[in-house]
Parts: structure tokens; sequence; C-alpha cells
């Protein structure tokens, strides 16, 4: 089959995560198996864009809830009149509060109405949302994800959940509170206990680099999904 127009969505951010606009044809360079093409069209999509917002709302981020609400009412303030939302909040299962809508007022005052969970099904609620919330959808989609990466007991893998999302061309832009929470997680009576365990059997620094490995696997499930992953050390940064 001979294809002679491939479309290709690009977003462009600076060091600071902010978008950067004023952009031109010449300031790109396509390749295809290392061969340089042509680009023959270059346009700026203004199409409404339909954006889940999904919250993490488990045990380990508890402390952290109403901050959680406060940056995702906040992030709602930054999208347009045509845009759609659609809010999930998520521990042990899903906690779908909120359908698709424009209407801003619907969305705030549906975060303001989720409650918290215990355990936290991170990859099964963003492969349930998926599958449920954005399979149905057409045209520009994303999920603003606000989590402490923290998975504690789903049966989806890192890598099932990376191929689901590539075939739901949806963008996962992730907020990471880890580095904001984890001080509390360490206090936990079964989180202290593993880590013990763990350094004497020779694991120095357990936790730190428990840690460090989830925080770069939230980096690669947000890239792998043509989106980002930021990650914060204070929650009043969200807003």
């Amino acid at each position: 089959m001979d294809v002679k127009t491939v479309e290709i969505p690009v977003t462009v951010l600076d060091a600071n995560g902010r978008y950067v606009t004023g952009l031109h044809p010449d300031d790109f360079s396509l390749y295809e198996e290392d061969r340089l093409q042509k680009i023959g069209g270059f346009t700026k999509d203004s199409r409404s864009v339909q954006v889940l917002l999904l919250l993490d709302l488990s045990r380990s981020v508890q402390s952290y809830s109403k901050s959680i609400k406060k940056a995702a009412r906040q992030f709602v303030n930054y999208f347009s009149r045509e845009d759609s939302l659609a809010v999930i909040g998520f521990a042990q299962g899903l906690m779908p509060i909120q359908d698709w809508t424009t209407d801003k007022k619907r969305i705030a005052k549906a975060i303001g109405k989720l409650e918290t969970g215990t355990q936290t099904q991170l990859y099964d609620a963003v492969q349930s949302a998926m599958d449920k919330s954005m399979e149905r959808l057409s045209g520009r989609k994303a999920c603003l994800l606000i989590t402490d990466g923290i998975d504690t007991s789903s049966e989806s893998t890192l890598k099932s959940l990376q191929k689901s999302i590539y075939r739901r061309e949806t963008a996962i832009y992730a907020i990471n509170i880890l580095r904001a929470v984890k001080g509390g997680m360490e206090r936990y009576r079964r989180v202290g206990y593993v880590a013990r365990i763990m350094e004497r059997l020779g694991e120095e620094n357990y936790l730190e680099k428990f840690f460090l490995k989830k925080e770069e696997e939230m980096d690669r499930l947000a890239l792998s999904s043509g989106g980002r992953a930021f990650f914060t050390d204070n929650m009043e940064k969200m807003y």
C-alpha cells in the first residue's frame, strides 16, 4: 500500500516543562530509518482536548488528599470552555465520580466528593480507566495522573500497561508526589520492617533505591504514552 501522507503529532516543551510556541517547519527534522524526510505540511492543532483526571486517594497519600484535590481543581482552570473533562479517583479500585463534561463547575464539585481508600492499585487503575473512559473517544486525548507512583496490589504490570496505552493513543502527564510524601511512608510499621530486613540482608539504602525505581517506572510510563512525568517535593508547587 502506498501511503502518501502520514500525520505525526508533536508537543514541544522547554527544560521547565513549559510549552514552546512560535515554531516553524524549519525548526524540525524528520527521519525514517535514518533517512531525512520532507515535511509536507505544518499546522497548529487547536482542536478541543478530552482530559481524564485520575487521582490517587490511597492510604499512602491520605494526609495529602486535600492538596491533591486542590491541585486538580487548579488544573481544571487551565482548560478552555471547549475542552471536556472526566474525574476518577482510585485506591483499591476505581472511583468514577464525574463522566465527560465541559462544565468546569461540575468537575470541581466532583473532585471535592472523592473519598480516600486503602491499597494502591495504580497500574490496574490506569488500565481500567483507559479501557472504560478513553477507548470510546476519538480526537485529542490525555490523562492527568496525580499519584505517589507506589503500586501495592495491581494485577497489571508496567510492561502490559505500556502496550495498552500505546493502543489507546492517550498521552499521560503524571504528577508524581513521591518526594513530598515518602517521609510519611517511612514511618509506616510495615515499610520500616521491610527496610530493616532488606538492610540486614546486605541491601544498603533499600528504601531510597526502591523510591528511585518507582520514579523511573513512572517516567517510563508517561514517556511511552507520548506524555511526560513531573516530580515535586513540595505539594504547594502544584497550585
